[in-house]
Formats: C-alpha cells, sequence, structure tokens
C-alpha cells in the first residue's frame, strides 16, 4: 500500500505556487515537490499538487494494488472522492487525475487536519522560497 500526503503553497491568490509530498510505499519514505511555473489559485494548487504527486508515484513507485491520499483541502478530497464537481475547474482537474487513481484496485482520498500533513506543507512552502 502506497501512502502520499499532498500540499500546495501559494504567495497570493493567485500567485506563485509550490506543490510538496511525502510517499511511503515498501518501508520507504520519499519526500518530494516542485515550484510550479505558472501562477494559480489555492484550490487549483491543491489539486496540482495531488496530480504531481500522482504522477510521481507512478514513475517512482513499484506497483501497488492500494493507495492512499490523503490532503487537507476538504475541496479536494470532496471532489475526488465523489469524482464529480458542478466546478469547471475542478471538473477539468478531476479529469487528469481520475485515469491516475484508476490504476489502482483501491484508491481512497481522505481529508487530513493541516497537524497531520505537516511534512507536505512544509516541503511546499520551501520550494516556494526557491
Amino acid at each position: 500500500m502506497i501512502k502520499l500526503f499532498c500540499d500546495a503553497a501559494v504567495s497570493g491568490n493567485p500567485g506563485p505556487t509550490a506543490v510538496g509530498w511525502v510517499c511511503y510505499a515498501d518501508k520507504n519514505q520519499f519526500q518530494m515537490g516542485k515550484k510550479l511555473k505558472n501562477q494559480y489559485s489555492n484550490h487549483e494548487a491543491e489539486f496540482i499538487s495531488v496530480y504531481e504527486a500522482l504522477k510521481w508515484v507512478r514513475s517512482h513507485c513499484d506497483s501497488h494494488d492500494i493507495i492512499a491520499v490523503y490532503s487537507d483541502s476538504k475541496i479536494v478530497v470532496r471532489v475526488l472522492s465523489r469524482r464529480s464537481s458542478r466546478n469547471k475547474i475542478y471538473s477539468d482537474y478531476l479529469k487528469l487525475i481520475s485515469p491516475l487513481l484508476d490504476q489502482y484496485t483501491l484508491s481512497l482520498v481522505e481529508w487530513v487536519p493541516e497537524s497531520q500533513n505537516k511534512k507536505a506543507d512544509q516541503l511546499a512552502k520551501s520550494y516556494l522560497r526557491t
């Protein structure tokens, strides 16, 4: 099972954006992130953090049947869990993220409080400063 904690940092809304994620797989911990070239709103950045993290996992972790994605964004969790949104922007991100989640026999998307997502938050903020 892969556990993936995702977060984003934005300076302004919209503004410069960075994302960070912590991946637990096969008794290993990976801490990754990146600064994005474009400016995004906070909600968009949270979706992008999940998308970028799932892309990274697909290319860097051996195959697994189960993935659990954790985010402190209630909007991201709601949209990805329900697999629907009336908001066009969120729907577009859902179309990008769903195929990555569908590669697993079971994919869970769960909300966590910020206090349980500190590492991903710190990574995103550190990349934002670069």
